[in-house]
């Protein structure tokens, strides 16, 4: 978030001027909306009433909003006798916006749309035709130090007894595109413990599921030994994603460890590239099954979290 110098970088010196909506858009970030990555807004190559504002990730109140492909929006028509500030904002679904601003002599922000991020104030001096980049100045709060966003936490222990059936810990989805957005990464953790008290051994069938019509899976088979009594584990799963055309590819692996024989997953597994972004974005989740018919074998799932890590 920047105000420019009147004998700077300002082209007017009513650039200069620091607006209470200036202070607004800081103590919106301690409220965890600003900006994560892109975003930026620039002038038109050949300048006209509009501009670009690149692709990105934002955070409205601690949610991560992906803004997807590059936008153009437009800026309304210049007063013929005083200037004006716009704000190009971007909301919590990921809309790019420009809020107009009233021309006066003295023109003073517009104020912030509810769950929206400001990206940068536009100057429109009277009978202004085009935007040339002096009159754009940057107003994005950005988080530089990118905290883990947790998506999905487990309500209550899960306990897991013999059954074919498998047992889903975790349902979750991610923000619209944020799967397409370079470097993005999740993962997901799970701990609990087991009891393996008859013959055996049983086995521990974890499955991380993605995809949305068609369901893509990287399955984690471990075999405890018998005679685990509360004997603890840990599970951990990462996501990784990039772009693949219209699509994104995802691909998972992870490891399970503790009590029970560390068993890591022989490299990345069940990755495959889905034909649109909207179906890498949706059905996410964590499953187990206790697969061997074990008397009195049980697995309990104390806590388990899915989070983005980056982007």
């Amino acid at each position: 978030m920047s105000v420019p110098n009147e004998l700077g970088s300002a082209g007017d010196p009513r650039q200069a001027e620091l607006d209470s909506v200036d202070l607004e858009v800081i103590l919106a970030g301690f409220g965890v909306t600003g900006v994560r990555s892109g975003g930026v807004v620039t002038a038109q190559g050949a300048p006209n009433m509009s501009v670009a504002v690149s692709a990105g990730t934002i955070l409205v109140g601690g949610a991560v909003v992906a803004l997807g492909a590059n936008a153009n929006v437009a800026i309304a028509a210049a007063d013929p006798a005083n200037g004006r500030f716009d704000l190009v904002t971007a909301n919590g679904q990921g809309n790019v916006a420009v809020v107009p601003g009233v021309a006066a002599p003295r023109p003073v922000f517009p104020l912030i749309p509810a769950s929206s991020a400001v990206l940068a104030a536009v100057f429109v001096p009277a009978a202004a035709a085009a935007i040339s980049p002096w009159q754009i100045v940057d107003k994005r709060v950005t988080f530089g130090v990118q905290v883990p966003t947790v998506l999905a936490t487990l309500g209550a222990e899960v306990a897991v007894t013999n059954s074919a059936a498998e047992t889903t810990v975790l349902n979750f989805t991610l923000p619209g595109g944020w799967a397409k957005l370079p470097g993005a990464m999740m993962r997901v953790v799970a701990t609990g413990n087991v009891d393996t008290p008859g013959a055996g051994p049983p086995t521990m069938t974890w499955r991380l599921k993605f995809g949305n019509a068609t369901t893509i899976s990287a399955t984690l088979v471990a075999a405890p030994s018998v005679g685990l009594a509360a004997a603890p584990w840990e599970f951990r799963g990462l996501f990784t994603f990039r772009a693949v055309g219209a699509g994104g590819q995802v691909m998972a692996g992870g490891s399970l460890a503790g009590a029970i024989a560390p068993v890591p997953y022989a490299g990345d597994q069940g990755g495959g590239t889905t034909p649109a972004d909207t179906t890498v974005d949706k059905g996410y989740g964590l499953a187990v099954k206790m697969g061997s018919a074990v008397a009195g074998a049980t697995i309990r799932v104390e806590q388990a979290v899915a989070e983005l890590l980056r982007v």
